[in-house]
């Protein structure tokens, strides 16, 4: 199982001639598309692209209202600043949010917590990702961390204070980060990683790139019915796991209401 590799480009067309030379069975699993940034546009021509100019206006009048509660601003770590400081921002902000209280936030569990800030840690220390937020006040509101290697970024995760929803502090975030990111020669494909329908980055970035699951049998010899049931119960699993999923959050949910 090949999980979340590229649906197309070099790296896809490297597996498809080995297993078409091998004559190995496959099959693709959760092909789809996924928002991406790709421009070389500047990143307020991108944006003015990208969004009607009622949604523009819109946004403008919440970060307008933003600035009415105070001092509003965009920042991005800079190589020497104080890496726990960012990270611990960015934990402290997450467990206060619904993954906190879906116990899914990384200081929900120690051996998770300990993980990213290590891997966080090392990662900046070597100028592979980056942190960006708002703060008002001083106090972040908003935060979001993205890796990249090479011309390629992924932004992995975001959070935001939920008492400032009304402003909607998160997508206001990523419109910073959106200039910021096509405004930066270095980066020339911004991975959303976010679920294909994801309501707000869809609206933002309006490129896409594809990705998917490719299962491969270990030889080609494996009779085409054994392969065949092999993939059925991959199915099964897949959506006996996303019902349980839906159920248990769901549940959770509610019961915290």
């Amino acid at each position: 199982m090949l999980q979340h590799i590229p649906g197309t480009g070099p790296m896809y067309e490297a597996i498809r001639r080995v297993i078409n030379d091998k004559k190995l069975p496959f099959r693709e699993f959760d092909r789809h598309n996924r928002a991406a940034l790709i421009t070389d546009l500047s990143g307020e021509d991108y944006l003015k692209t990208a969004l009607s100019n009622k949604k523009r206006k819109e946004f403008r009048r919440l970060k307008n209202r933003l600035e009415d509660l105070g001092d509003l601003k965009f920042e991005g770590y800079a190589a020497g600043g104080n890496i726990d400081l960012w990270i611990d921002d960015f934990m402290n902000l997450e467990a206060a949010g619904w993954k906190g209280r879906r116990r899914t936030a990384f200081e929900n569990e120690e051996n998770w917590a300990g993980f990213f800030k290590q891997s966080t840690s090392n990662l900046l220390n070597a100028g592979q990702c980056t942190f960006w937020r708002l703060t008002l006040n001083g106090q972040t509101i908003a935060i979001t961390i993205a890796h990249h290697a090479g011309a390629r970024a992924w932004l992995t995760k975001i959070t935001y204070d939920e008492k400032y929803s009304k402003f909607s502090p998160g997508v206001l975030l990523v419109l910073e980060v959106t200039k910021a990111a096509a405004d930066d020669p270095a980066i020339e494909v911004f991975d959303s990683c976010a679920h294909p329908d994801h309501p707000m980055i869809n609206r933002l970035w309006r490129e896409k790139l594809s990705t998917t699951d490719i299962v491969i049998s270990g030889s080609s010899t494996l009779s085409r019915a054994r392969f065949a049931l092999t993939c059925t119960a991959i199915s099964t699993r897949r959506l006996i796991r996303a019902k349980a999923k839906s159920f248990y959050y769901g549940y959770l949910k509610g019961g915290s209401q």
